[in-house]
This record gives structure tokens, sequence and C-alpha cells, in this order.
């Protein structure tokens, strides 16, 4: 499937929302499944949290080996944490890369949280957001900081820097105005310092379906016919009335003469838009909060939801600020305090997070303690004698600045030169196998369980170099019996094609049109 065929996510796209995932693993980095998502489902940007990593820590292996090594060099559980968590982001702004320059930095965005316990310690968050933004290092990472009031200040100084911050944990209007005061003065200050405030970026995330999670209890607790009429409407309503102050705020003389200075808008980013009342749309965090120059970033079940069956109307935010404020003024004649509910939201917000930091921690503690030993002597596998250091230390800028991973992924035949163009044009496909070579998984499947029921238990692979030492490195690793038929003597031959009438005999061929066993 391709973007094209995914109706309702190009029509988002095309009323100017940008579709961005809320999650993010070693998996679906290594896999590919990140990559895919961008292909077929137009995910132009990927947000995490504390909750995120910790919930991906949790499920499989796929950080084990960096943990060993983290643990063999002797690293604290705070230092694995930041080292694992960098790693990921840092390799998701390579994904996104080429969506990044394709957009001019709008999109090809990738967050990356600040510690939640220093959400109420301005000092604490800009210390670690600096240092979260030089390990990770990429023109397109955003760094999250909540927008507390001792948040507000940090974000603030960050942007003065130069640095690009997605604001997070915004649940009340007065503080998202603040927000974007925050911002603007960031810019303002960048500018005197001398900064390009063209290659500065912010998004505010609104916080949505937490709203109508407190507020629906307390509805329910009251249980009249007037309460039940604006059920599920407190947080479409607040978010809507967020995009009609972000329109007020970036129509001002005070932002006018930002602009002219080359500054971009500090665009809304929905956030929270998974549906958790299971009695409502599971799409209406996305198809009710349309508008132009906005973020929706959806785990991965609303974006196949609204993939599947979302309907997208055009504009489904500015011209309803009246009813919107309607559904306010309800709930505060139900005697709801809207001031109230949002202060325990924010509350509630940086606890949940510090909580699953908390077991994120203890998880990597736990695995630290636990990682394979290197034998006396050994060298961990991460780490590098001091020679190798040097030799990193002295390409990777150079390899970064020239965004050779991203290039030879987007398989740019003008890697290597002029000279080599024309051939590495026709050498580059491999990059896309992960990808391309998903359809043959059940193929495959289909003809083995076809083969095993007429008894063939065995397969001999004739081939060498690339055509069998891929296979022979993921049977050895899976445990699956293979034998390997890698020359044409006749002993060897011999020895190979024993037993044939349980054995299949596969022709391995690099490129599809010679066969090396001839």
């Amino acid at each position: 499937m391709t973007m094209t065929d995914t109706n309702a996510l190009k029509q988002l796209a095309d009323e100017g929302v940008s579709i961005w995932l809320d999650d993010l693993s070693r998996e679906r980095l290594t896999t590919g499944d990140l990559q895919q998502l961008i292909d077929e489902r137009g995910v132009v940007g990927v947000t995490t949290n504390p909750s995120i990593f910790q919930a991906a820590l949790a499920d499989g292996d796929a950080y084990n080996a960096q943990i060993a090594d983290l643990a063999a060099a002797g690293k604290s559980a705070e230092e694995a944490v930041f080292a694992l968590t960098t790693h990921d982001v840092q390799q998701a702004c390579d994904v996104f890369m080429p969506v990044f320059e394709a957009t001019g930095g709008l999109d090809g965005r990738a967050s990356i949280e600040v510690d939640p316990g220093s959400a109420h310690d301005t000092a604490a968050t800009v210390q670690e957001a600096r240092a979260l933004a030089a390990e990770v290092d990429r023109p397109n990472v955003f760094i999250k900081i909540p927008a507390t009031l001792a948040g507000l200040p940090a974000i603030t100084r960050m942007l003065a820097e130069g640095i690009s911050v997605n604001v997070t944990l915004i649940f009340s209007l007065d503080r998202y105005r603040a927000v974007m005061n925050a911002f603007l003065t960031g810019l303002e200050q960048a500018r005197e310092h001398g900064k390009d405030l063209s290659q500065i970026r912010s998004v505010a995330s609104f916080f949505v379906s937490r709203v109508d999670s407190e507020v629906d209890g307390r509805l329910d607790a009251i249980g009249s016919e007037e309460a039940a009429a604006v059920r599920g409407k407190a947080g479409i309503a607040n978010a809507r009335l967020a995009y009609q102050a972000y329109e007020e705020v970036f129509a001002t003389p005070r932002w006018q003469t930002l602009a002219e200075d080359g500054a971009h808008t500090q665009r809304p980013l929905w956030a929270s838009t998974g549906v958790k009342d299971p009695s409502y749309p599971d799409t209406m965090y996305v198809t009710e909060l349309v508008a132009p120059d906005t973020v929706n970033t959806m785990p991965e079940k609303t974006l196949e939801a609204t993939a599947d069956h979302g309907e997208i109307t055009g504009d489904t935010v500015t011209g309803n600020y009246a009813e919107s404020s309607e559904v306010l003024d309800t709930l505060e004649r139900l005697g709801i305090s809207y001031a109230e509910v949002v202060a325990k939201l924010e509350k509630e917000g940086v606890a949940k997070f510090e909580k699953s930091w908390g077991e994120l921690l203890d998880q990597v503690r736990s695995g630290l303690r636990h990682a394979p030993r290197p034998a006396r002597g050994a060298k961990p596998a991460a780490l590098a004698t001091e020679r190798h250091e040097l030799v990193v230390a002295a390409h990777v800028p150079t390899l970064v600045a020239e965004q050779v991973a991203s290039r030879l992924f987007a398989q740019d035949p003008t890697l290597w030169g002029d000279a080599a163009e024309a051939e590495a044009g026709k050498r580059l496909s491999w990059t896309g196998l992960p990808r391309s070579s998903r359809p043959l998984v059940g193929e495959i499947a289909a003809l083995r369980e076809e083969l095993g029921a007429v008894g063939y238990d065995r397969v001999v692979l004739c081939g060498m170099g690339g055509s069998s030492l891929a296979p022979e490195v993921i049977c050895a690793t899976s445990g699956v019996p293979l034998v390997v038929l890698d020359s044409s003597d006749p002993d060897v031959v011999r020895a190979a094609l024993t037993d044939l009438p349980r054995t299949v005999v596969v022709v391995s061929s690099k490129s599809g049109s010679t066969v090396e066993t001839d």
C-alpha cells in the first residue's frame, strides 16, 4: 500500500495536518517498520516520552546488547538510559532526514523528553535539554520540555540558544498562551544573540483525550441530561479554543516582526489522541481537529483506524469556536471547574511520566546487574580502543555533515562522486530490501509447509559469498539446520547431497541472473 492508497491520511495531509507517530522503539528502527510507516502512511515525524521508552525496553530483547556493553563500561542506570534513548532518537532523526530536507525543516522531526523529575526545576531542565541536544546532535531533533511554570523559562532559554523545542503537557488555555509568550520571548532573545531564526522550530503539544477522561467522570457523577449532552466534548472544545488563541497570537505585530526576520510559527500539536472510551469513534481526535498548520501525533492504533475508516471533511476547527466556548461554559454551570480539571491533569501528567521514568530506570538497572560480563581481559564490544576512538572522532563529523547514512538509504548515486554515479545507481536497491522482501515471507512460509507435508525436512543451499552467507547466519542464529554447498569438489558435493528423498536443493543467486553453481 502506498500513501496514495490511504485516502483519509492523504486528505489529512492536504488539509495542512502533519501526521506524526506517537511511538518509537529499537525494533521499529531495526526492522524498517518506521520507514514503512513513512512510505505507506505518510508519517512525517515521531514523538517519544518516558512511557513509550519504558514500554519499548520491557518488550523483547532488542536493547540487550547495548545494555551489556554499558554494563561492561561501568555505566550507571541514569547514564545507560541516557545512552539508550538518545541512540534511538538519533537513529530516528536519520530515518526522517529526507523528510526534514524535503519539507525545509517543517517536518521530519523526532522528539526526546527531559527527565520528568526536572519538571519543576528550571536549571535542571536547561542542563538536561542542552545535554540531550548535544548527544543526539541532529538538526531535526526536538527537545521536549513540559509546560510547567518552571518549564516556561527553560523553553525560552533553549529557543534563545537556537535549540528547537517541543513543549509538552499543555492542558489549559491560559498555560498555552504562556507557552506562546515563552516562545516569542525565546525568538526575540535568539535574534538579539544573532541566531538565524529560520533554523529554529517549535511545536506546542496540547493534550486532548485526557481532558475527556477527567471531565467525563465528573459528568457521569452528576448524571443529568445536560451533563450527558456534553460528554466527550470537552477535549475537542478545549483544543479548538487553543487553535483560536494560536490564530490570535500569530496575527499580532509582535509576531510579524519576528516573521519578517525569518521566524516560523509554533505549530499546535494535538497529543493524547488515542480514544480511551470505547463508546466514542476511534478517530474522533483526528477527524474533529483538522486545521491548517497543525500536527497530530497518533498511536499506531489510531493511525491505522484513520487510514482504514477515517472521514476527513475539511477544516473542523475554525468554524466551531462559539460552540466550543459554550461547551466549557456548560461545564462551569454544572459545577465542573475548568481550572481545577487542568491543574489536576498537569499534576497527574508529570506524575505519570515520573512513574514511567522510575520504572525505566529500574528495568535498566536490573539489565545492567544481570548483563553477561566479558571474559577477563576482553574488551566490551561497544568500547573502542584509543586508536579507534581517534579515527571515529576524525571521520564521523564529516559523515554526519554529508548525511551519508540518510543519502545511502535514499539510494543517492552521487554519494561516491561523479565518476561512480552511473555504476552506483545500479547497485543500491539492497537498501530497500527490509521493505520490498516482506511480501515474500508469506510465499516462503507456504512453500515450506507444502514441502514439509510431503516429507522434505532437509535443505541444501547451493551458492557462495552473498548468496549463502546471509542464509547461513540467519539459520545459525535461529537454530535452524542448513547445509551450505559452496564448492564443486566432488567429495564435498557427494557429502552434501545425501538422503535425497528428504532433501530440497535450493540454487541461490545474488544478482538473479547468474548461477555460481553452474
